[in-house]
């Protein structure tokens, strides 16, 4: 997709021209299906774009967060960021779903500078540079099980619902649910309504509410198929529950990246092997924006061409 040397380029400005300031946010997907050579060729990919602005550190900002199941930001928004970074990509690893949404929520919510009355070529450049290399299986919600409730992500395995409920701020480890799939009223065995069930082997009255099927924006009436069920119903099937949950996660990661937009924060988008391009394509701010490749050896050359791209905009 890209040709020429993948080596890294110094930000410098002469006398008639004015060096913006940069704020880039990094989000990576580290789920499963990026081990061996994806993972490795993103680390140097990611890692070459952070050195294109080692000269920049004292005036540009950059974060990391990278997603898999949970959602975990090894740098903020910060100064600096040129040897913790490449540290900390260095020690990334595959192993997970693809919680995107939750990625995108967090990039909305990191310490961007506020840019109201901002004259636009005054303006700090703010941009997400969002990899993945697969379509959503994971949202991040509230949940009641046994009667507690739990800040949790859910996820597909395969075609079905995951049976354990994530931890939404680890890569990937879950808490002590693993009913997520037999869905109800939350209440403990003594309380609750639900029957007993035969689920995956487990014979047990112990069930889960999910809180957003109560949602006025993703609740049960908005996937179509699911409109037929109730907020609190007894372990819904296995395949409705999956492609209600598969809605969710691409739906929320569509609405979080355009809130991300509306502040005027670019999203670059990069796209490996079997995600969805047009799905990225939405994500970002055009398709200029936009890049896929099936090949991981592409992904240095991508995120250089991005560098390049940006560092000819901070030159004013």
């Amino acid at each position: 997709m890209v040709g020429g040397s993948h080596g890294t380029t110094a930000i410098g400005a002469d006398g008639s021209a004015k060096l913006r300031n940069a704020e880039i946010a990094l989000v990576l997907d580290l789920s499963g299906s990026m081990g061996g050579s994806p993972i490795a060729d993103l680390k140097e990919g990611s890692k070459n774009f952070v050195e294109n602005f080692t000269d920049q550190q004292a005036e540009n900002r950059f974060a990391l967060i990278t997603f898999a199941s949970g959602v975990q930001k090894p740098f903020p928004m910060d100064h600096g960021y040129v040897s913790p970074m490449t540290t900390a990509i260095n020690g990334l690893g595959a192993t997970g779903g693809t919680n995107a949404e939750d990625a995108l929520a967090q990039a909305l919510v990191l310490p961007w500078s506020d840019q109201s009355g901002v004259p636009a070529n005054e303006r700090t450049k703010q941009v997400v540079v969002f990899f993945s290399d697969g379509n959503p299986t994971a949202f991040r919600g509230q949940f009641k099980y046994n009667g507690t409730d739990y800040d949790g992500v859910a996820a597909l395995g395969g075609a079905l619902v995951w049976d354990n409920l994530q931890r939404p701020d680890q890569q990937f480890n879950s808490f002590s649910v693993n009913r997520v799939h037999i869905t109800g009223d939350g209440k403990t065995s003594g309380s609750t309504s639900c029957p007993y069930v035969n689920s995956r082997g487990l014979n047990t009255k112990l069930n889960v509410r999910w809180d957003v099927f109560t949602d006025p924006t993703y609740g049960l009436n908005s996937y179509g198929p699911m409109s037929g069920y109730g907020s609190q119903q007894c372990n819904i099937p296995g395949a409705p529950l999956a492609g209600y949950l598969t809605y969710l996660a691409t739906q929320m990661a569509i609405d979080n990246a355009a809130a991300i937009k509306a502040k005027g924060i670019e999203i670059y988008t990069i796209g490996l092997g079997n995600v969805d391009p047009a799905f990225l394509g939405t994500l970002s701010s055009g398709a200029a924006f936009a890049y896929y490749t099936p090949d991981s050896s592409e992904l240095e050359g991508i995120f250089q061409q991005i560098a390049n791209i940006l560092k000819l905009v901070l030159i004013s």
